[in-house]
């Protein structure tokens, strides 16, 4: 495994997990070709990001 974007990636994959992502790549081929003007509304897909915001007092601020 390494990191890669702050995800983990395998690096090499079994040779099921390859004839896996293949079959799962036709069936999305597939469904392009079907309907490609639709095709990636279909997919939801979220963002876990979290952001903190923090702004420190300044000394005149924290004396009062």
């Amino acid at each position: 495994m390494r990191k890669v974007f702050a995800r983990w990636v395998p690096r090499m994959l079994t040779g099921s997990q390859k004839l896996n992502r293949l079959d799962i790549s036709k069936i999305l081929l597939d469904k392009f070709q079907e309907d490609s003007e639709n095709f990636l509304s279909r997919f939801v897909t979220m963002d876990e990001t979290w952001i903190h915001h923090f702004d420190p007092e300044t000394k005149q601020q924290s004396s009062q």
